[in-house]
């Protein structure tokens, strides 16, 4: 499955949409997610961004033996892409030492 996250552009054709963390981190947990498209900033300034997600997988990459999706990021936010970027760079050195 195509994962499309953002809680205001819909998913392109193909892709299923998830419109917040939550929803996202349920169609990850399926272990069915191919690839990933993230955008960081998803709903008001309390709200779990896809930084927060990409937490999520690298916790679950460290602890349980999960299906590392190929992830991209189309947010328009350049901090949160370089904060996304730097959590997907450390997920891929640790899965690249075995560990």
């Amino acid at each position: 499955m195509k994962l499309y996250v953002d809680d205001i552009r819909i998913a392109p054709e193909g892709w299923t949409q998830a419109w917040n963390a939550d929803e996202a981190v349920e169609f990850l947990e399926t272990g069915t997610v191919t690839e990933l498209s993230l955008d960081h900033d998803l709903g008001d300034v309390d709200q779990p961004t896809g930084y927060d997600i990409m937490c999520w997988i690298e916790e679950m990459m460290y602890n349980e033996k999960f299906p590392l999706p190929e992830i991209n990021f189309h947010t328009a936010n350049p901090t949160g892409r370089d904060n996304m970027q730097a959590c997907l760079d450390a997920i891929l050195r640790r899965q690249n030492n075995g560990n």
